[in-house]
């Protein structure tokens, strides 16, 4: 399966590679006040093994709805570097974000 871009340079991507990568990572969660908490994630992968290097990073407010149900709101940024013989990609992606979780 081939992707193409619809505007600006044209790029082809091909969908037939995977990759897994090792990763080590870690995650905080702070108190704030009453059912509020802050939450913080920092993880690095690949290290040559899978990907070149990946890596994100992540911090949100997260409002307890209950003993199983909480209300998220974030930003999140993600980025990898893979080779693979003559072929390489290389992407970034960073965003808000809003989710509810269900803890079980």
């Amino acid at each position: 399966m081939q992707l193409e871009s619809g505007v600006g340079p044209q790029e082809r991507f091909a969908l037939d590679r995977a990759w897994a990568d090792p990763v080590f990572g870690i995650r905080v969660s702070v108190p704030i006040a009453g059912r509020l908490r802050a939450m913080g994630l920092l993880d690095f992968g690949g290290f040559g093994l899978g990907s070149e290097l990946s890596w994100q990073g992540e911090a949100r407010l997260v409002w307890a709805l209950g003993s199983r149900w909480s209300a998220d709101l974030g930003y999140r940024h993600l980025a990898y570097d893979w080779k693979g013989g003559t072929d390489r990609l290389e992407q970034t992606m960073s965003g808000p974000f809003a989710a509810v979780t269900l803890a079980f």
